[in-house]
């Protein structure tokens, strides 16, 4: 993205209806007849429409800038390139914007210090509220008030204005590269000055700097159909490429979302926790096992055990394995009808010495949980398995623990759209950034 030229020269005398400004002195403003002249250069009809305010203009036909204050209409710079520019909207169109009637009066089109992109710039008028700024960069527009107080530099790169903090974006050389209409300023091409950017989506802040003066100006986002509809625009508008510097992020501000989402998550981890403290639990079976690798009969069975309620099976495995691993295969074998319900188990346990010390992973004991048991005789079928050659093992059946499954499935489905919103805005503010100054760095 190229720097964003937000400031526009002098002063206004009122702040925006919408966005607040302080308010200084101001260029005079009148209401008279717009006044027409022939271009001292090249003949052509020129013509200035905020009589009083303007101080230059510049020749359709030959591109001269030409003094708006002088009766003699003197050519104060000849135009340095042939180039020709026709703006979307045309100079003399008035739409109404903010609740005001605007004249575009003056357009140019400036370039940032590599020379690589441009943005284009549309002076508006009117002869009560004085001069705003619409600007289109990329196919995004922002609609821009002179500012009359000093931002203020804050910690680390911000600046603040009007009670409101922005951050840094990008500070760099933009210079004029085509000029059209009257300006309430001597502007022609080539005039340079250093621009610093700081967002607060949809504003940005911008700071202009040349060896004469600095000016501040603020700029809010607009959608392209809201220019479109207010200077009844019917050319095709520039479609938006990439996302702008102030772009407002349909991603980011969701607190009801986020409110929501913290207070189902409390109101699931509550019920989980009553759940663990008040669940009651009993051992069914405890059976114990030696189990040898190349023993005839590898396999073994539990005594039966009755389950008396619909509820969650703990299958508790504990051996002593150490530097090795042990594993069962089990079947849960309704003595009722035969149906069966598979599961795998296993514990590992290392442990020794390097450089740091002593070090160990794993453990001696794990678990696993069958859900929605159904009353009845169970007993369990288990066949062990391991590198070992021989393994002492014991298996614990317990009733009622509380599941974590259904938590796990639950919290995931809570979860799933506030982590994609979350993504979003990720990629949206990674896409923000990435025309900064701060690149690849922390955007956030």
């Amino acid at each position: 993205m190229p720097p964003l030229p937000w400031a526009t020269k002098k002063t206004v005398a009122e702040a925006d209806p919408v966005t607040p400004a302080v308010t200084p002195s101001a260029p005079p403003r009148t209401k008279a007849a717009a006044l027409s002249f022939q271009c001292p250069s090249c003949g052509g009809s020129v013509q200035v429409r905020a009589v009083g305010s303007s101080i230059s203009v510049v020749c359709g036909s030959c591109a001269s800038v030409i003094d708006a204050k002088d009766p003699n209409h003197a050519v104060l710079s000849k135009a340095a390139v042939n180039m020709r520019i026709q703006p979307l909207i045309p100079l003399g169109t008035r739409g109404k914007l903010r609740g005001t009637l605007w004249e575009v009066i003056g357009f140019m089109q400036r370039v940032d210090g590599s020379g690589q992109y441009n943005w284009r710039e549309y002076l508006l008028f009117n002869p009560t509220q004085g001069f705003r700024w619409l600007l289109e960069s990329q196919g995004h527009w922002s609609y821009v008030i002179p500012l009359h107080e000093r931002p203020k530099k804050g910690s680390g790169n911000t600046a603040s204005v009007l009670g409101k903090s922005y951050r840094h974006f990008l500070t760099g050389q933009v210079s004029v590269q085509y000029v059209l209409g009257e300006f309430y300023w001597r502007v022609k091409v080539g005039d340079s000055v250093q621009a610093m950017d700081y967002v607060n989506p949809p504003e940005v802040l911008s700071i202009e700097r040349d060896k004469s003066e600095e000016t501040y100006s603020l700029g809010e986002y607009l959608l392209p159909q809201e220019v479109r509809s207010a200077f009844s625009i019917t050319a095709n508008m520039p479609a938006p490429i990439g996302v702008a510097p102030n772009q407002p992020s349909a991603f980011d501000g969701n607190s009801d979302l986020r409110g929501y989402w913290g207070a189902f998550a409390a109101i699931l981890f509550l019920i989980q926790l009553l759940s663990l403290m008040f669940s009651s639990s009993k051992v069914l079976d405890v059976s114990s096992f030696n189990w040898e690798k190349n023993a005839a009969t590898a396999s073994f069975s539990t005594p039966s055990f009755e389950v008396t309620k619909t509820s969650g099976l703990q299958i508790r495995l504990q051996a002593p394995v150490s530097n090795n691993w042990f594993e069962i295969s089990g079947d849960l074998v309704n003595e009722a009808d035969g149906d069966t319900e598979e599961f795998e188990l296993g514990v590992e346990y290392y442990s020794g010495y390097d450089s740091d010390g002593s070090w160990s992973e794993g453990s001696q004991q794990g678990s696993k949980v069958l859900s929605s048991i159904a009353p009845g005789k169970y007993h369990l079928n288990l066949q062990g398995s391991s590198e070992m050659e021989r393994m002492s093992f014991s298996v614990e059946t317990v009733q009622g623990t509380a599941l974590w499954s259904n938590f796990v499935l639950i919290f995931s489905l809570l979860s799933a759209y506030p982590a994609f919103m979350l993504w979003r805005r990720h990629v949206f503010e990674t896409a923000r950034w990435s025309g900064s100054d701060y690149a690849g760095g922390d955007d956030e």
